[in-house]
């Protein structure tokens, strides 16, 4: 249960660094913020799901996350960008 516990506390604190960088302009950073998103939702995934993301939700950086997401899809100028939000919306996680 202990792991579980920290599994949550890392997941997030690194929501939080996704949501203070998710309008940054350099494509790298926006590959590697939407990669760090992928794992919370794989790791949330292998672990007690309804748990961790009962934790996660209601939070506002996951609404916010969300948000910035819908709109990489549309307006994004990298096409790896846009697919990989709409592969994360798509998840169902958020």
């Amino acid at each position: 249960m202990a792991q579980l516990h920290e599994i949550v506390g890392m997941s997030s604190v690194m929501l939080d660094i996704i949501c203070s960088l998710r309008y940054h302009q350099d494509t790298s950073v926006k590959r590697s913020l939407l990669f760090a998103l992928s794992r919370i939702i794989l790791i949330d995934s292998k672990n007690a799901a309804t748990t961790t993301a009962n934790q996660y939700h209601g939070r506002s950086s996951v609404y916010e996350i969300l948000n910035w997401l819908q709109i990489m899809m549309k307006e994004d100028g990298d096409s790896i960008c846009r697919e990989q939000a709409k592969i994360l919306v798509n998840s169902g996680w958020l």
